[in-house]
Order: C-alpha cells, then structure tokens, then sequence
C-alpha cells in the first residue's frame, strides 16, 4: 500500500513539475526590442552623423546627404509644420533612423510634382511648354512633352517616356492617322498599373515588392505627342521614397485635432492641354511612391494618415491615364494602425532597416575632364572638336575588387552602340575602387553607361531580401553621366529586379 502511494504522489506532481520547467524557459514567441540603427543611439553613437533632436518651428526643407540616411535622436513634427526634402546627387531615397521616438503631427511630403499645363490650357508661354513634373526623392521624373515645330519638332513628334522602372510611354498620333492633335501620355505605374487609355502610350510595368526592401520611389508618366501647332504636355513625376525607423514609437495624428499627422508620397498629375485644332497631347500620371515605417511601436491618434496615391491624367482633345499607386509598409511589434492609408498597406514584424553592401558605381571623367559634382546627364562633358577617342575614368564602392566594368558609348544621331571592357577595378579594399577604359566617340553629342556584375557571397545572398522566394545570385550595378547608380538584383533562375538609385555609403 505504501509502495502504491509514492507512485501516486510521483504522478501527480510529474504535471507541476513540468509546468514549472516550461516557466522558466524562455517564450519562443517573445519579439525583440528594434533597434533602429540610428547612429545617435548608445550601440552606435557617433557624434558626427548624429544630428540631435529634430523640432522645426516652421516650415522646413532638409537636404539630404550624399547616403540619403539622416540620424535624429528624436523626431517631432508639429502641427502646421511642413517638412519636405531636397534631393541628393544620387536621388536616392529618404531614410531617418531615431534613436528615440517620433511624433509626427505636421506633416511630411515626400511626393512627385505635376507637370504644366501646355498650349492654350497654359499660361501663354509657349517656351516652357513640356517641361515635366520632377520626382520626389527616390522617385523618377516625368517624360518630356513632344516639340511642336514652332520649337524644333513637328506634328505628332512623340514625348519622352517617364522615368523608373514602370515610366509611361509616348506615341505619336499617325498611328491613328491624326496629323493634327497629339496623343497623350502613358502612366507611370508602381503597385499597381492603371487600365490602358486610347489614344494614348502604354503605361508602364508594376515592380519592387511589398516589403519595400529595397526602397524605391514611383515613376515619372510619359509626355503627350505634340500637334499641329501645340507641344505636348510633360508627364507627372512619381511619388518619392521615404524609411522612418525608431527604437521607440511612431505616432501619427494629435489628440482632439482633425488633420493633424499626415505622410505624402503622391505622385504628379500629368500635364493638360487644349482641345482646340493642333493642340498636343496630355502627359500621363505619375505613379504613387513608397512609405515604411519600422518602430517597437506604430501609433495612430485622432486621424493620422499615410498617403501613396496615383497622379491624375492630363485632360486635352484626348486624354492621358491616371498613375498607377505606390506602396506601404509598416512593420512592429505593437499597433493599433487598421486602415487609414490610401493604398492599403502590408504589415509585418521589424525587420531590416537596410539592405546590406550598397554598391554604387559612377563615372569620374572623360578624356581628363572632370564629370562636374551635379551632373545633368547632357552636355556635362565638353571635348576638344575631332575627338575620336578617350579615357573614361570610373570609381566603384563595394563591388569586388578585379570585377571589370562595360562601358557603353551611345551616339545621339548617326550611329549605333559600342562598348568596351574596362581594366579591373582595383584598390585598397572593396570599399574604394577605381577603372578606366578606353573607348571610340562619334562626333557630335555621345552618351556614356557603364555597367558591373559580380557573383554575390553565399554569406551575403543570405543578407539580402529574396525575391518571389529566390535568393539574389549576382548584382549589376548600372551609372551613367547623369550621376546616378542603380541596382539590379538577379536570382539564380535569372529574374531582374530593379531597385531604388543607390547612394555611396
């Protein structure tokens, strides 16, 4: 009987046991604290790159560094505040990383703007007619209005296509055997790409991913055709690109004030034009940009909201296409955000503020002359007359060393493309290297590309977002003489991606 009460007592306390046991071990479903990087925080301190508290009284516009990255202990917007930021080199995206909380209650505008309107929806001067909307930053501009022969062109002289990835296209109106109105513009398209319009250029092809991982802007909608006598409006630019990481919290909205706590990363309506005989074509919307927000905590108060919208289509005797809508993203641990954004956005757990080795590749000079600190992309270099050839110097931060570079050379009029290889990039480490090739130029205006593509490490394809469930292989890093560097990612089955302008680290 004693011998069958112990095996009672074992069994009974065998559950409590176990019960304590699991007490103890750690909860598989705890989340760590974030941490925002920011270089302004005990891990990372630096009191070079950290820039304090940020409380502008008044309206405000930031430039951007050369990285794009800004560092802020805390970040306060108040209400009837208006923060904007003025683009970089690079155009690469904005990215503010806190160390503590940020409390937006102003408002902070990050979007692509329209384009004018053209012809007799203008203002009467023809001259400026055409001039697309800009991108915000980290968003592309909008294509060009077609010339009217008053100004260069001719009838239906087909506008410039949007910039980005999904940029909107241009068609000139023979193809609809109208020599007197021009077409209008195609939408420049992110998320989303909006239905096609007729009597109008293609809109351009969805890309980037919901994650925002990379962050990339909107793109630019195509310029509208010019007409008999008019030039084509320019199409709108797309909606910038803007990270805020905190360590802490993120509030959106004011307690008791409607209106209060706004984020825009819109994209530019497409210019308008007239309806009248030998009026041009309306430029194409802009797409909407990109917002993600990473905290421990995201907090919506009173009416907070985020907005990534389309760009409207130009109107005129034909009509443009409305912009495609951006994207997104916020990612914490605590929340109370359900709605209150236009698109509607995906949710996640904090995960990586950045993506990591942010390559960027650039052209320093050609023939000994300097490419100048901001370059336009046109006219940057000037050679001496007869110039066949010459050097083309690059410079190349965190591509591996001994990786050689295709430098292109494209002749405006008269000829077709070339390229050359480069010597391999050399230096003292990866994180500074430099090239030069040799290449062949035609006379009159020539633009110059460059391009480098490297196999990744397996301990960086493990860093790097997967795409559609692939781990990235290689990348190509792509410059020209416009000053910017972009980013393709290739997977192993060989699937592009292509991301946000890069800006050196």
């Amino acid at each position: 009987m004693r011998e069958e009460r112990r095996h009672f007592w074992l069994r009974a306390l065998l559950p409590a046991l176990l019960l304590a046991l699991w007490c103890l071990m750690p909860n598989p479903q705890a989340r760590a604290a974030f941490e925002s990087g920011s270089t302004c925080g005990a891990a990372f301190h630096n009191t070079t790159t950290c820039r304090g508290a940020f409380a502008p009284s008044v309206t405000t516009t930031v430039q951007l560094p050369p990285s794009g990255i800004i560092d802020y202990t805390t970040f306060y917007v108040p209400q009837g505040v208006t923060v904007s930021f003025a683009k970089n080199q690079a155009n690469t995206p904005v990215i503010i990383r806190c160390s503590g909380n940020v409390l937006i209650e102003g408002i902070i505008n990050v979007s692509g703007s329209g384009a004018a309107a053209t012809g007799t929806a203008g203002d009467g001067v023809l001259g400026d007619d055409g001039q697309p909307g800009l991108g915000g930053p980290g968003g592309y501009d909008g294509g060009l209005g077609g010339r009217s022969t008053l100004f260069g062109g001719g009838t239906a002289q087909t506008g410039g296509p949007g910039k980005g990835p999904g940029g909107g296209q241009s068609i000139g109106c023979t193809t609809y055997n109208d020599n007197s109105h021009g077409c209008g513009g195609g939408a420049g398209a992110f998320a989303t790409s909006e239905g096609a319009v007729s009597y109008a250029g293609a809109n351009g092809s969805t890309y980037g991913q919901g994650t925002l991982l990379p962050l990339i802007g909107g793109s630019g909608g195509g310029g509208g055709a010019s007409g008999a006598t008019y030039s084509g409006a320019g199409g709108g630019g797309g909606g910038g690109a803007i990270l805020i990481a905190s360590s802490g919290a993120i509030t959106v909205g004011k307690s008791g004030v409607s209106g209060a706590g706004r984020i825009y990363a819109n994209g530019g309506s497409g210019g308008s034009t007239g309806s009248d005989a030998g009026a041009g074509g309306p430029g194409g919307g802009g797409s909407g940009g990109g917002i993600r927000l990473i905290a421990d905590s995201i907090w919506r108060v009173q009416d907070g909201y985020l907005y990534a919208q389309r760009g409207g289509y130009g109107t005129g005797y034909y009509n443009s296409a409305y912009g495609g809508y951006g994207r997104i993203r916020l990612e914490a641990n605590n929340t109370n955000w359900a709605g209150y954004s236009d698109p509607g956005f995906s949710f996640g757990l904090p995960g990586k503020v950045l993506v990591p080795n942010n390559p960027f590749l650039s052209i320093t000079s050609v023939g000994g002359q300097p490419v100048p600190a901001n370059p336009t992309g046109v006219g940057d270099v000037n050679l001496p007359q007869g110039t066949t050839s010459a050097t083309v110097t690059l410079a190349a931060n965190n591509i591996p060393r001994n990786t050689t570079v295709m430098v292109y050379v494209v002749p405006a009029i008269g000829g077709t493309r070339t390229s050359v290889t480069s010597t391999p990039l050399d230096g003292a480490s990866d994180d500074a290297t430099t090239a030069s090739a040799q290449v062949t130029l035609r006379d009159g205006n020539n633009a110059i590309f460059a391009t480098a593509t490297y196999t990744v490490t397996e301990q960086l394809a493990l860093a790097l977002p997967r795409f559609g469930g692939e781990y990235v292989a290689r990348i190509r890093v792509e410059t020209d003489m416009g000053g910017s560097s972009r980013i393709v990612y290739i997977t192993a089955s060989g699937k592009e991606y292509r991301t946000e302008e890069a800006g050196k680290s």
